[in-house]
């Protein structure tokens, strides 16, 4: 195990975010850490399943894929929204 410091941006969200996150986390355990700060902060909870992408991507990685498999670098940027 193993921390990393990542970027987010929240979808709805109005600012980007940091969070310190572990290489064994999965990614809806980023995505859920990342809810944790901004659903009812600055949007409001919605029904679906929240996903976790690069900034750069289209697709989502798997949610059960974890952190430590994606290889990021710190300050990773990372978009999490809902599905």
């Amino acid at each position: 195990m193993a921390s990393k410091t990542i970027v987010f941006n929240f979808e709805g969200g109005y600012e980007l975010k940091l969070i310190g996150v572990d290489t064994d986390d999965t990614m809806d355990d980023v995505a859920k850490a990342c809810a944790d700060i901004i659903v009812g902060a600055e949007t409001r909870p919605r029904p679906g399943t929240l996903r976790v992408r690069r900034q750069e991507d289209d697709e989502p990685y798997p949610r059960n894929m974890k952190v430590g498999e994606a290889h990021w670098v710190e300050t990773q940027c990372v978009v999490v929204f809902y599905e």
